[in-house]
């Protein structure tokens, strides 16, 4: 049912697959044009078991997350706006100053407590301009041509010769996204709070967790559904 699917078709489908993704460490945003078997197979996974996970979470009730497949494009446009960067612009500060405040109490008994600040500081500022782009080029551009194909008129003017060149730049910063998100992990040994470890330390590490489920999930809804519509939309002008 899954094995022969794409990873990013999958979670576009079956949004509640995303908790067994998550178990397995299996990239649903930047990896998720592999094949389901391919990675299975690499990581040498009990295939049926993995399988019977799969299909015993997809049979969840979503709840009420939206149906991203079928959500019109521009409305998909606007839940990342509201959803996804407005998350980053108002928890990414927050994190800045909690880690800073790690960093300093803690990390002469704690050194990785530095480079998990140093690297969500690199991060969140990339991030920051990478939304810029996104909200000044690539989204109005996308709505240009949801309205121009609603009323008959032809592809929009822009700034780049196709829509792919955009997308590219905003994928490329994904994967640099994604593996800040990785090394995070590793130097925080999965979020895990060591004995010392105090309340502040505890939040830290919580929200440092948040902040990488709604980062995954922010990248594939953009590489997974919105990219690929942009790059259909365009080449219905042809």
């Amino acid at each position: 049912m899954f094995a022969d699917k794409t990873i990013g078709d999958i979670v576009r489908d079956h949004h509640q697959s995303v908790r067994v993704f998550e178990k397995y460490h299996i990239d649903f945003c930047c990896g998720g044009g592999r094949l389901l078997k391919d990675v299975v197979e690499e990581k040498r996974l009990d295939a049926e078991q993995f399988f019977i996970e799969l299909a015993t979470s997809v049979e969840v009730q979503a709840g009420d997350l939206p149906d991203f497949g079928s959500m019109e494009t521009v409305a998909l446009i606007d839940y990342i706006l509201a959803k996804h960067h407005a998350f980053i612009r108002e928890r990414g500060p927050v994190l800045v100053g909690r880690l800073n405040k790690l960093a300093t109490v803690h990390g002469s008994n704690h050194p990785e407590l530095i480079q998990i600040r140093d690297v969500f500081n690199r991060h969140y500022s990339g991030l920051v301009q990478h939304l810029m782009k996104e909200e000044m080029m690539l989204f109005p551009y996308i709505k240009a041509m949801e309205e121009n194909k609603r009323t008959g008129k032809g592809q929009p003017s822009a700034v780049f010769p196709s829509v792919q060149h955009p997308i590219r730049m905003m994928e490329y910063e994904h994967v640099e996204a994604g593996a800040d998100l990785r090394d995070l992990r590793e130097l925080s040994n999965h979020f895990s709070v060591p004995e010392d470890g105090c309340n502040t330390y505890r939040i830290g590490f919580q929200e440092l967790r948040e902040w990488e489920m709604d980062i995954h999930q922010h990248i594939h809804l953009e590489n997974n559904i919105l990219h690929k519509r942009a790059q259909v939309l365009e080449e219905s002008f042809a």
